[in-house]
């Protein structure tokens, strides 16, 4: 029979967070409770996505006022693409 080993509660390790970008406390908040209503207003969106989507905006946010206020959005793209079009044969060998 083998013998139990009792521990002590505060000898097992808790969970911690993990905190890839470094957000103090503060910015920990604010995320999760812009996340659980973004999460409210957009239940078709995976709640992954709108984490990541949070992150991408908190971490790039010069980059997108540079873009906004440069009105490099404004602008139309360098080449146009061709849409559309007919499939007339494909070959495979």
């Amino acid at each position: 029979m083998s013998e139990i080993v009792s521990t002590e509660f505060s000898d097992i390790p808790r969970y911690k967070a993990s905190n890839p970008f470094k957000y103090d406390n503060l910015t920990i908040a604010h995320r999760k409770k812009e996340i659980e209503a973004a999460i409210k207003d957009y239940p078709s969106v995976p709640p992954h996505t709108i984490e990541m989507a949070w992150d991408l905006i908190q971490n790039n946010q010069e980059d997108i006022d540079e873009i906004i206020n440069t009105g490099r959005w404004e602008k139309a793209p360098k080449k146009e693409r061709p849409v559309g079009g007919t499939l007339k044969s494909i070959v495979i060998e």
